[in-house]
């Protein structure tokens, strides 16, 4: 990506475009997209260490131990997919500006 605030465009993929001729920014959100990740990796240590006391005689595991973990894997996977992502809608509001802030 080239910017040249002297002529207000840039350039993306071979064409040029000026801030106007964008509808929307999107942005990751990276707290909601890491603790997501690790809901999820807890949720498969939850089963992992579940899976391997089962195979005692003396535990087993029980449904509720099961629902909770697929719950908090549910929970990681939405969080990181779905609230870890944002788009912003430029105008009004919200506008985008070049600006050359070089020394």
């Amino acid at each position: 990506m080239e910017i040249f605030p002297e002529r207000n465009i840039f350039l993306l993929e071979d064409n040029y475009y000026k801030p106007s001729d964008l509808y929307q920014l999107g942005y990751e959100r990276k707290f909601f997209r890491q603790f997501g990740g690790r809901l999820m990796q807890f949720s498969a240590v939850w089963f992992v260490y579940g899976g391997l006391a089962s195979i005692t005689p003396d535990y087993n595991m029980s449904q509720s131990e099961a629902i909770i973990g697929g719950s908090i894997g549910v929970v990681g996977f939405l969080m990181s997919r779905i609230v870890g992502k944002r788009k912003v809608k430029l105008g009004g509001r919200n506008n985008l500006r070049i600006l050359d802030i070089r020394f």
